[in-house]
């Protein structure tokens, strides 16, 4: 995330010459690209494959390592599947607490997907 002010800076060092400029650098780049592109189809590399992928995640807990020791991430149980078959949660996270997150699952017992 971008802190306040950010896009504003950007705005406000902007020109529409220095846009131009750029746009037209773009495009000439572009063309000498296609230009000088001699790979027929025949050529092309194989398909990378991800058979070798070793998945680095950790699940985000409460709890879970951070740098000044203090809890950055904490959860509160709003609505259970048991009770109201969906689960409903608040996440309080401090925004440097993990890299990606994926979604728990809403519509399962276990919460697992």
């Amino acid at each position: 995330m971008c802190p306040p002010g950010c896009l504003h800076s950007i705005c406000e060092t902007a020109t529409r010459r220095g846009l131009l400029k750029a746009g037209f650098t773009f495009g000439l780049g572009a063309a000498a690209v296609t230009a000088l592109s001699s790979v027929r189809p025949a050529e092309a590399a194989a398909p990378i494959s991800f058979t070798d992928t070793v998945d680095l995640s950790h699940a985000l807990y409460e709890g879970f390592p951070t740098f000044s020791g203090e809890k950055w991430f904490t959860v509160e149980h709003l609505v259970t599947f048991a009770k109201d078959k969906v689960n409903l949660n608040r996440w309080t996270i401090v925004e440097h607490s993990g890299t990606h997150m994926d979604a728990p699952i809403h519509f399962s017992a276990d919460g697992m997907t």
